[in-house]
């Protein structure tokens, strides 16, 4: 008789677990299905945020930028200035460890590929790497690591600086 009711609230126990992992899995694949909104800057470099955009599309923007298909949860693209010469894309991971290796995988690709993107240099500020690059075009490119998030910029060099600055101090 004992053997059975710790038999049946074993196998309940069980079924309470099982029923809490299922609604774990579908909440996080609603969250991979559509990545939440980023807060964004409304000013970067002396320019003014005059459009963005989340979700499923700006998932989409993050993982353009090197081709991978990262795993995203959040995700937010702001074109600054009037010709919306600037483009910020802000990509977020369930874990600031995963967002470090999508940084790493980053890296290496840049740092093996030919293609448009040329890995220029490297900096430290505040305690993290910042990647400088440089396209075809002559446009500069940075990224960095902001725990969860990885931000990066793209406009003209002579901004770069400045929205460096703007960047880290929104992304601490």
């Amino acid at each position: 008789m004992k053997t059975q009711r710790i038999l049946t609230l074993s196998l309940r126990i069980i079924l309470v677990f099982l029923v809490l992992l299922a609604g774990a899995v579908v909440l996080f694949n609603r969250a991979l299905n559509n990545p939440k909104m980023i807060d964004i800057p409304t000013q970067v470099a002396g320019l003014v945020l005059t459009r963005s955009f989340s979700g499923q599309e700006a998932a989409v923007q993050v993982n353009t930028i090197n081709g991978e298909d990262f795993t995203l949860t959040r995700a937010q693209v702001g074109y600054y200035g009037e010709d919306e010469s600037v483009v910020i894309r802000v990509g977020g991971t369930p874990f600031a460890g995963a967002t470090g290796e999508m940084l790493a995988i980053i890296t290496t690709d840049l740092n093996s590929a030919s293609g448009d993107l040329q890995l220029t240099g490297e900096q430290r500020d505040r305690g993290r790497s910042v990647y400088l690059l440089e396209d075809q075009s002559g446009q500069a490119h940075l990224y960095f690591q902001s725990e969860r998030y990885l931000v990066w910029f793209s406009g003209p060099p002579e901004l770069a600086e400045a929205a460096l600055s703007d960047l880290l101090n929104f992304y601490p």
